[in-house]
């Protein structure tokens, strides 16, 4: 496995030749040089078929990429099954990687046994699009293994984009056939919940709410919260209302994707997306994105990576996958807005990407993600992280022959207060 570290993005690294970038150098910013954004020369075109997604997990590239070369096989053997015949090898390959990833479980926090709400209890977020239709379905709270290709018997079998919780999990079962009410801890969830319960419970995503009142208070001790009346607080002796105010905005950044400006960066342990951008030897792109959701989440909570544009999104020009505060990217869809900058032709994929994120840490100090951006009309491939250290995988022909290469991101340092534009 070869790894790539990102240098500082420049007009020089946007120049650097295709030739270097066949050869796994480093370029801008933690992707590919965007050519066509200096207007100088065209973009040349590098390798299709591709596989790209976040965090270093090779395996799952691997098996993305796989089904690209089963099917060129399969074409070369005359049995007429290859890239010019298929119109869902992009969406087979994307699905593929993410089932890949949780099935190892990789980083120990996606897929079973991975990531677990307030309860100790896991369960999967996931969603599917296909870049050329359009067409695209997403499952929350789902408890089967099986999230991804579950997201996908529901873009294909239904005329809904979302299905979530007990409703979910009993299509997965009856539709798909797969085990429902699987287990999806083990030893090592557990553990993990358990310590965090013997913290009380902290740091968590509970915050205050003025007029609700919560017992115990999520701020020091773990729950089940239930509403009381502040005269009942005020009766017991709690603290009056000029302490409690000053209380809540002191642990107002508590939440464990939102650190002290002085904390160390997060580590990818804090959460678990696995987002695909697959794109076949045409140029048709898929996405595809599974996450156990952020650790110690509220139960119920559906993410970013059920809702397409949320987590991942593929157009007619490419596709894109995000990972990190899902939240947050449900209030400034950074995938949508990438997509929608590449479309212009006026942006690359390493610029798209960038400026998706900082259109978030620009008005969000705490924000913790990355995007990861493939261009399906070059080949080029873009990232961009803040608050973070991020990684991202990408297997392509021409390159390694197909092995998957790991690129490092360093995060963007970004100007505060700007507005949305």
């Amino acid at each position: 496995m070869l790894l790539l570290a990102s240098k500082a993005t420049g007009a020089a690294a946007r120049r650097a030749d295709d030739a270097s970038e066949l050869k796994a150098a480093s370029v801008g910013g933690g992707g590919d040089a965007d050519l066509e954004e200096d207007g100088e020369e065209a973009p040349k075109k590098l390798g299709l078929p591709l596989v790209v997604h976040t965090w270093p997990w090779t395996q799952a590239a691997r098996a993305g990429y796989a089904v690209f070369e089963r099917a060129e096989e399969e074409e070369a053997r005359g049995g007429g099954g290859g890239a010019a015949a298929s119109s869902t090898l992009p969406l087979d390959a994307a699905v593929a990687a993410a089932e890949r990833a949780k099935l190892d479980r990789c980083d120990g926090t996606v897929g079973p046994g991975g990531n677990t709400d307030e309860l100790g209890r896991a369960s999967l977020d996931a969603l599917v699009m296909d870049g050329e239709t359009m067409r695209a379905a997403g499952v929350a709270a789902v408890r089967v293994r099986e999230a991804a290709a579950t997201a996908r018997l529901v873009m294909e079998a239904t005329e809904h984009s979302l299905l979530v919780g007990e409703g979910a999990t009993e299509f997965a079962a009856s539709v798909g056939g797969f085990a429902r009410h699987q287990r999806l801890e083990d030893e090592v969830s557990d553990a993990r919940a358990a310590s965090w319960r013997r913290a009380s419970c902290q740091p968590n995503f509970r915050r205050e709410k003025e007029g609700l009142h919560l017992r115990p208070d999520p701020r020091r001790h773990c729950g089940p919260y239930h509403r009381r009346r502040e005269e009942e607080e005020e009766d017991e002796g709690g603290e009056g209302r000029e302490k409690r105010g000053a209380r809540n905005a002191a642990s107002s950044s508590s939440s464990p994707l939102s650190p002290h400006p002085s904390a160390p960066l997060p580590s990818r342990l804090s959460h678990d997306t696995i987002a695909v951008v697959a794109i076949d030897a045409l140029g048709r792109s898929a996405a595809a994105a599974s996450s156990n959701g952020a650790a110690h989440k509220v139960p119920g909570r559906a993410g970013d990576a059920a809702v397409p544009g949320g987590g991942g999104y593929a157009t007619p020009f490419g596709g894109c996958g995000s990972t990190g505060d899902g939240d947050l990217h449900l209030r400034y869809w950074p995938c949508v807005r990438a997509m929608a900058s590449l479309g212009t032709g006026k942006m690359g994929p390493q610029r798209a990407a960038e400026d998706a994120v900082r259109a978030i840490a620009e008005r969000e100090p705490g924000y913790v993600g990355a995007l990861v951006v493939a261009c399906s009309r070059t080949g080029r491939v873009g990232a961009a992280a803040h608050g973070w250290r991020f990684s991202y995988t990408v297997a392509r022909k021409g390159v390694e022959g197909g092995e998957p290469q790991v690129v490092e991101v360093e995060p963007l340092v970004v100007e505060r207060g700007k507005k949305l534009s």
